[in-house]
């Protein structure tokens, strides 16, 4: 048994299972670790992917800003500048339907020590 590559056909990005796999000589116990330890990096992977497209989300709104704030916009015509407000705020909102998150998990010291931190960094 092993994770097998992802099925695409279904347009989800789950991974297949193949119980039938050239493993079958090794234990159970073994053969289900073997599995989610594949699955353990692919979500490693998928959190440091997330956190990529959150950070190129941000650059692109940062870029939007910077074309709305401009000092180009005073070079152009009002209707030309008027065109271009309109088309920066309709992919503004676009991008601003993408919602990307990865949550940490904390047991309740950690989030005791996380939330005295801001405060350790201004007496240090």
């Amino acid at each position: 048994m092993e994770v097998d590559v992802y099925s695409l056909s279904e347009g989800s990005r789950l991974p297949l299972i193949d119980e039938t796999s050239a493993l079958g000589t090794t234990a159970p116990k073994d053969r289900l670790i073997s599995v989610l330890d594949q699955v353990e990096m692919r979500v490693e992977r998928l959190r440091r992917d997330t956190v990529r497209i959150e950070e190129e989300k941000d650059s692109l709104l940062s870029t939007l800003d910077s074309v709305k704030h401009s000092e180009l916009l005073g070079d152009i015509s009002e209707c030309d500048k008027e065109d271009i407000m309109r088309y920066a705020d309709r992919i503004l909102a676009r991008a601003l339907t993408v919602e990307v998150a990865v949550r940490t998990d904390r047991d309740s010291q950690q989030e005791e020590a996380l939330s005295q931190s801001p405060f350790l960094l201004i007496i240090v």
